[in-house]
């Protein structure tokens, strides 16, 4: 999906996501910086978020990497719902480790339930938008046979 093909509910949640991630890291920066930390748990702290926070990106502009490596483009609406499923899955992520980094730098503990919370948000949205991609292709196929 191309910039000025996103609507205004894509560019909320892009912003958003993308104020969650520098939020994510500035809170990070703090924590090291309050508590002593070893380097290397440093290191696989930021590690881990910008490698999944990079994948997700590459996701979102190359859709076609969620059908395989080698297949066919992806065309109309299948990309932009598997550019709106990657770009919600990206938000439940980076603010579903956002609210344990905020509670953590408070001293607050979070539930042991959030964590299958978050996963059954991202589990949520893929089966909403392949439902929807399973709709629109069903519909496809019936107004190709029309055609003929």
């Amino acid at each position: 999906m191309r910039k000025n093909e996103m609507g205004i509910g894509d560019i909320i949640v892009e912003s958003l996501t993308i104020f969650g991630m520098i939020l994510y890291l500035g809170l990070q920066m703090f924590y090291i910086c309050r508590y002593p930390i070893h380097g290397m748990t440093m290191v696989f702290h930021f590690l881990a978020v910008l490698l999944l926070y990079g994948g997700m990106m590459v996701l979102q502009c190359h859709p076609e990497f969620l059908n395989g490596r080698g297949s066919e483009p992806l065309t109309g609406k299948v990309r932009i719902y598997a550019v709106r499923m990657v770009r919600l899955c990206k938000f439940l992520i980076v603010y579903g480790i956002l609210v344990p980094s905020m509670a953590d730098v408070m001293g607050m503990s979070i539930d042991e339930a959030y964590s299958l919370i978050v996963m059954a948000g991202v589990l949520a949205v893929i089966a909403y938008y392949i439902y929807r991609i399973y709709q629109y292709n069903k519909e496809e196929e019936k107004n190709k046979k029309k055609k003929k």
